[in-house]
């Protein structure tokens, strides 16, 4: 944990390695061995590297299609496959990330610790010493996931991290309360499609030029369309405060990529032009009033 008085100054920089990859649909333990052996890679690749990051539902997959009540028998096998925390994922993360004094961030199929078949679309981080850090439930949610209602910033010795998934990175309102709360570096675990390809390409570089951040983004890539499935786009990302893409990866393969982090940066952004400090919430505010005035909210 961090004390109150570090600064960004206090980080030295650092390498997140961002491993882009095609679950095996419902497999956790095939996925999760093919996840420790990444992690195991990217450590030994890079040995700067103190942040390894996989994609939204990394350990199951995403389903194809919502099932329709004749199919209910494909939603139970994806409710049998979501995890507890803590659970196997967990472990299994843990195990590396104290292996190699990594924090890890991924995307998993989290089970409700209370209701039985209520499952969310969730994200973990795990310090090096083994330990669950964090848990993000994805907020702008649906389908079969239950809804998150928290955003929350966690102190960590990478600076303070905040955790998105996938459509969470949309909205600024999103990322702007981990901002106010501190955030330096985001971690984004999403499953973009070509048709959403913006989430992946565009719309990291706009979150961290209007915050003054990093932003990370992890990708699933995979190509189901024979088997009647989806097609995720990869071109994973880091992003720095100037909206500088330190690291892209490509959009047709699996891959790890690195990219360095120096949060010192942060500060010379903000020197450079600093919409937390510009920003008009007093105009805003009177703005949402008239908005919801004309019955538009």
């Amino acid at each position: 944990m961090l004390t109150e008085g570090r600064t960004t100054g206090d980080v030295a920089p650092y390498v997140a390695a961002l491993c882009q990859f095609t679950p095996k649909y419902l497999d956790r333990t095939g996925n999760l061995e093919r996840m420790c052996e990444m992690a195991d890679a990217a450590a030994l690749q890079e040995p700067s590297t103190r942040l390894v990051v996989f994609p939204e539902t990394a350990t199951v997959g995403l389903p194809a299609t919502l099932p329709s009540h004749d199919q209910h028998w494909k939603l139970e096998s994806y409710l049998l496959a979501a995890d507890p925390v803590p659970g196997a994922t967990s472990r299994a993360l843990g195990k590396v990330a104290k292996a190699h004094k990594l924090y890890i961030a991924s995307g998993f199929v989290e089970a409700d610790p209370k209701l039985k078949g209520l499952i969310y679309n969730s994200s973990l981080l795990i310090g090096p010493d083994g330990e669950i850090v964090a848990v993000h439930r994805k907020v702008q949610s649906g389908g079969v996931f239950k809804e998150g209602s928290r955003i929350d910033v966690f102190d960590t010795a990478l600076g303070r991290v905040g955790l998105s998934i996938c459509y969470d990175l949309w909205f600024p309102e999103f990322l702007r309360i981990q901002v106010w709360n501190g955030c330096e570096v985001h971690v984004n675990m999403t499953a973009n499609q070509p048709i959403f390809g913006i989430g992946s390409t565009h719309v990291p570089i706009v979150r961290a030029v209007e915050s003054g951040i990093y932003v990370v983004s992890a990708n699933l890539i995979a190509d189901h369309r024979k088997e009647g499935g989806l097609q995720y786009m990869g071109a994973s990302s880091v992003v720095d405060p100037f909206g500088v893409v330190v690291a892209r990866a490509s959009q047709d393969h699996e891959e790890t990529i690195f990219g360095q982090i120096d949060l010192k940066k942060i500060i010379q952004a903000r020197a450079l032009i600093s919409p937390l400090k510009d920003v008009r919430m007093d105009v805003y505010a009177a703005t949402d009033g008239e908005r919801k005035r004309l019955g538009q909210g």
